[in-house]
Parts: C-alpha cells; structure tokens; sequence
C-alpha cells in the first residue's frame, strides 16, 4: 500500500504510519516519500516528504475479502484512524515454500562454507605474518586475497571461482609449509577469542531467522544493488566476462553499464564464485553472503579489540558484543547492502593492521594494512578516502620517535596495495572521481529519491546503537527509553571525556583515528544535504565509534576520580542495554516486511523459453523494486518497464509479450498465451509504440 501522511502542526514525516490485515496481523511500513504534488495541494512544503509505503503479508489469509486498517501517529502521540479498505485475495496456487528451518539450515551452511574456505585461504598469511588471532584475522586476510586474486582473474578470464580454486591451491601449499617452521608459528594472542568468537555465533544462529523466513533464496531489501550484483555474477558465469555481441538483457546491460562507470565488481565476483561452488543462480546465495560478512565484521572487530583495548579487558568482549547486536549494521544487514558490510570488515581489519604496523619491529607488518587495502579497491573503493585520513592520523599515535618509520611504512602499504591489485586501484581511482561529481548532482530530493534515499540524517546515538536505525525516519523511542536514552548519551560523553583529559597522548591520537575519520566523510555528506552518502558511511562509523568510546572508558576506568569511574560503568551498562531493544526493533521489522523478491519470480525463465525468438517482455508492475526482481530473472531477454520508450533497434521482427501475474485481478481477465506457476504471456502487437 501506498499513500501520504502529514501532522498539521508538525509536518511530515509522521512519527510512524500503522497497518493491520483484519485487525490482526501487524505490517510494516516505510515514510519519507517524496510527494510534492501533498505539498502543492495544501500549499504546505514541509509535507513534501510525507508519502509512505507499507507491506502486510497475505501468506495465511484465505481467499475472500479482507480489511486492511491503517492509522496515523502524529509527533504528539495522537492516533488518527484513516480507514480500512477492502482488499479481494484470490484463489491462486503458488509455488510451494518450504519451512524456515531447512531453509535457514541452507543459508547457515553456506554461509559456514563460506567462512570457512576463507579462512583455509587465509590462514597461512596469518601464521606466517604473527599478526594476532589467527582464528580471527585469517578469513579477512582470506577475503582480500579473493578480491585481488578474482581482478587478476578477469584480466587472464578466468572467473571467480576458477581464482577462488587456484587461490585455494596456493594457499593450502603455504599452509603446510608454516606448519614445517617453527620461525612461522603465530605469537600467542594477547586477548581472549572467545567475545568475538560467541558474537559470530549469535550473528549466525539470531540474524538467519529474517532472512530464512521470506522463503529460499529470497532476498531483502528495497536496493538495486542486490540485482545489479546478483545480474553481474550469473553474467559471469553464463558469458565469462564477454556477454555476446547480440545479448540482451541485464546478463548484458549491467555488466556493460558498471563497467563505463567503473563501480565495483567485488561483490559479484563474490557472488558469482558462491553460486557457481553450489550449482544455483547468485539471489540464492546472497543471504548467506550477507550474513557471513557480518560474522566477518564480528570477528574483525574482536580483532581490533584485542590490539587496541590491551589494558580494557572487559572491552575486549563488550565490543564484538556490541558490534554484534549494533542495530545500524543489522539494519544494513536486512537492508542487504552487501557492498557496505564488506566496506566495515575491510576498514576495521585496516585499523587492526595499522595499530599493529605502529608498534610491531618487523618490516612485514605492513602486510595488514596492504592487504586490507588492496581488497577494499575491488570490495568497496567509496570508503577509502575516509582510510586516508585515519592513516594521517595515525601518524599522531605513533609519537614523535616511531613516527619516520610509520610514515615509511604508511607509504609501502599503499604502494603494495596498488601493486597486489592493480586493476583494481584503476579502477577505484575513476570511481571516486566519477563518484565525486554524481554525489553533487544528486543533491536534490528527486534524484535522492531514486536513489532509494531518504531526506533526514540519524542522530549519534543511532550508530552508537542507543537508538534502532531505520532507512526511512527516526525510530519510535517509546516513553522509557526516550529518557534513559539521553542519560546513556551523556554518561557516555562524560566518561569519554575523562578518559580524553585522564589518558595519554597515544590514547587520544587512536581515540581520534577512530573517531575523525568517519565524523568527517558523515559532516561532508550532511553539508551536501546529501542523506544517500550519508546512510553509506554511518555503518562505518557504528563499530568504531564504539571502540573509540571503549577505549576512552577504559582509560577513565583507569585513572579518572571515583565518580566518574561510577559514570563510566554506568554508561557501559547502559549501552549494554539500550542496545537490546533496537536490535530487536530492526530483526521484527525484517521478518514482518514483505521483501519486493519473490520467490515465484524463479518461474520466469520457463515462461518466457515458451515465447518467439528475439521476444521483447513489457513488464506490467508498479513497484520498482520488483519490477527490478523480474528483470534479473529475464536476464538473458529484453525486457521493458510497460510504457517505458522502445529502443530503435527493436523492429516488427521483435515480438512484444506482457507478462501477466496470474494473482492480480486486473490482469488475471487478460491471459490468453502460455501459463508457468503464477504467470503468463499475453501477445502484444507490434506497431502499439512505447505504450501497448
């Protein structure tokens, strides 16, 4: 359902819109659209942004008619009932869904393989180079090494997995070789695993839950990327990395069309090894690619925690912990911005490495640090500039004595960075040069909107974790928390600042890399009034901006006077559990929405194989998401949104079929071609124009 909602003294958003099927069953729903015509109508511009979307799912409900109730909140609490329109639910057989458990039994053991083999691959690089858990550190040293080994790859065309099998023959030679040198065993851990490693576990066994009840292979999330990424990846392994001159589709525009603006490509070679190691299409594996980087992030951020909170033991739990049940990332998580995730787990293994780079004798410590980066050049190049600036200031932590070797060592990373993953360096630096100028064109609220941006900025405490993150509109907070969380903010300022004032110079140069760096890309995008690039660096500031803050509490702890030693367990117990209800706010959410994927759309390509050579497919279907959604799975055909201009090529020789969804009434009448599962064809002819 769609429609508009505006508080007459407040504007809009609304605090938050309601939907109910029959008065029982809770929907979701999304503010923040962008209706000018409301404010035109009522000569109001503050109800610009008050359309809203909502989902209720109608899997349970028998066929007949069925109410769907729909109230307002305003910003003063009142609740404004706006009708119940009736709906018809038809009587269609669908495919057949298979319970949650053995569907999040399959993402759980995909994700577990994926794990695992990056660790396999990493694992030797991580003995070899002594650079803190091996359990921890090895699958990040595993996911850079697949970036950079997938880019030397395409130049050779060998496709993602045939790098990923050579790779893995590599390193399982290098593996055994460690295992014949004692020279080459990792030193003993400073801190305990085992935060990070019970947080890993919990991301796996609670965050599937989401993403296995919508069905097998579903996909959440209201984003192109996942299409894009999904379409590049079964591009590459139908065409390899040269789709046929007279291809059509998106198997052939979006490898095209990412390839002349120079975005990555990391996330579809993930995909596109994934898929071809299990034998399925890329949207059936990219849930557990999502959930296993958020395990990586997991990990990464135990990682850093046991090379930065070396005196802060208890912080060496807290902060996987806290990373874990973040709702920011969580919210990225089900959001499925593949991209973003791997962006953290890169730039927090970057950190890692950089602190270890600091304070390590050995020359090979820059290997971290290089590693990271050279992976983040295919994963997620947007990020990098804000690494930049927490190298520099890493310049600061490392003091006036180790400072000339740091900035050797800085400089080297870079450079074999560069030099591991060049075609990916290339690459990245059109990118951001590309990217630089889009992000001051998309300044307006049209563009933003097609974007699948919304128009206001999440306070600190969001990405703190005090407050549940959500895509469209601040989170309801509810009378209790609306009080205890500013308490928790101001505890945490005060014992932030006393570990600033109490701690020494290092611990504020690392409090400052932590903190700066991600403040500063966050402080750009809001001057640019630009919500988008904002929304894509807040998941990097989440974990870091908890570590920063462990960090500082920690030297409080240590040194500050006994009342604000009190202020600064209170504030950790508080962060503690605020962080409860928003990630619980984030997972209900996922689970009750109603991801645009649907699972019948896997019956497209038996459907359009009955149509004419050279067929041309109008896709009748008005939310784009979806419409998105059946596209990738038409990916080999042409196809067009109905009403959407022809392209000249496309002749009388190019027959035009409707593709009809047997559950819509309006279309159900229409049907007269061949039926697969919910959905037909319907001819249409060929002299109609642009809109048959």
């Amino acid at each position: 359902m769609t429609g508009f909602a505006a508080d007459p003294g407040s504007g809009a958003p609304v605090r938050k819109v309601e939907i109910l099927l029959d008065k029982e069953v809770p929907g979701e729903t999304r503010l923040s659209g962008l209706r000018p015509d409301v404010a035109a109508h009522f000569s109001r511009k503050d109800y610009r942004w008050s359309g809203w979307s909502g989902t209720v799912s109608l899997e349970g409900a028998p066929p007949g008619k069925h109410r769907i109730f729909v109230a307002v909140v305003g910003k003063s609490g009142l609740k404004t009932i706006c009708g119940a329109p009736e709906i018809q639910v038809l009587a269609v057989s669908g495919s057949p869904r298979a319970p949650v458990a053995p569907v999040a039994a399959g993402i759980l053991l995909r994700a577990a393989a994926l794990l695992f083999w990056l660790g396999l691959v990493g694992w030797a690089p991580a003995r070899l180079l002594a650079s803190g858990s091996v359990a921890l550190s090895a699958p990040l040293f595993g996911l850079c090494l697949f970036a950079a080994a997938a880019e030397a790859g395409r130049l050779t065309g060998l496709r993602p997995f045939g790098s990923a099998v050579a790779l893995t023959a590599l390193s399982a030679t290098a593996l055994l070789a460690s295992f014949q040198s004692r020279a080459a065993r990792p030193r003993r851990p400073r801190g305990p695993e085992a935060g990070a490693l019970v947080g890993a576990g919990l991301v796996l066994a609670i965050g599937v839950v989401p993403l296995a009840s919508h069905g097998e292979g579903a996909v959440l999330g209201n984003i192109d990327d996942a299409v894009r990424e999904c379409s590049l990846a079964d591009s590459i392994n139908r065409y390899a990395f040269r789709p046929p001159e007279l291809s059509r589709g998106y198997f052939s525009d979006v490898p095209l069309n990412m390839g002349r603006d120079h975005v990555r490509p990391g996330g579809g070679y993930l995909l596109s090894a994934l898929a071809k190691a299990f034998g399925v299409r890329a949207h059936a594996v990219y849930s557990a690619a999502m959930l296993a980087t958020m395990t990586l992030i997991v990990l990464a951020s135990g990682l850093l925690a046991s090379r930065l909170l070396r005196s802060f033991r208890a912080g060496r739990w807290l902060l996987p912990a806290l990373v874990a049940g973040n709702s920011t990332l969580l919210a990225t998580l089900y959001g499925q911005h593949l991209g973003n995730l791997l962006s953290v787990a890169l730039f927090l293994f970057f950190l890692s490495g950089v602190l270890f780079l600091i304070r390590s004798p050995r020359a090979g410590s820059v290997w971290p640090a290089a590693l990271a980066a050279a992976g983040a050049l295919t994963l997620y190049p947007e990020t990098t500039p804000v690494w930049g600036v927490a190298a520099l200031l890493a310049l600061g932590a490392a003091g006036a004595a180790r400072r000339p070797r740091t900035l050797r060592r800085l400089a080297a990373a870079a450079l074999l960075a560069a030099a591991v993953n060049p075609a990916g360096f290339v690459r990245a630096a059109r990118f951001l040069v590309w990217t630089n100028t889009q992000s001051r064109e998309m300044a307006s609220s049209e563009l933003r909107l097609l974007a699948g941006d919304t128009h206001y900025f999440p306070r600190p405490t969001v990405a703190l974790g005090l407050e549940a993150y959500r895509e469209d509109a601040p989170a309801p907070l509810g009378a209790v928390r609306a009080i205890l969380v500013p308490i928790a903010g101001i505890l945490m300022a005060a014992a932030a600042l006393a570990g600033w004032v109490r701690g020494n110079a290092h611990v504020r140069w690392i409090a400052a890399m932590l903190v700066l760096p991600a403040a500063s890309a966050l402080a750009w995008t809001w001057r640019l009034t630009f919500p988008y690039a904002f929304a894509k660096f807040l998941p990097l500031a989440a974990p870091v901006w908890i570590a920063a803050f462990l960090l500082l509490a920690g030297a409080a702890l240590e040194r500050a006077s006994h009342i604000l030693r009190f202020a600064s367990v209170a504030a950790l117990v508080l962060a503690a559990a605020l962080a409860l209800p928003p990630a619980r706010h984030v997972f209900f959410r996922a689970w009750r929405a109603v991801p645009p994927y649907d699972p019948d759309f896997e019956e497209l390509p038996k459907l359009a194989a009955t149509a004419a050579p050279k067929a041309l497919f109008l896709i009748d279907e008005p939310i784009a998401a979806r419409r998105e959604w059946m596209r990738y799975f038409l990916g080999e055909y042409e196809t067009l949104p109905l009403g959407a201009p022809v392209p000249g090529w496309i002749g009388p020789d190019h027959p035009r079929y409707l593709v009809l969804d047997r559950r819509r009434g309006d279309q159900a009448a229409r049907i007269e071609g061949p039926v697969v599962a919910d959905f037909a064809l319907a001819r249409v002819a060929s002299n109609l124009g642009p809109s048959p």
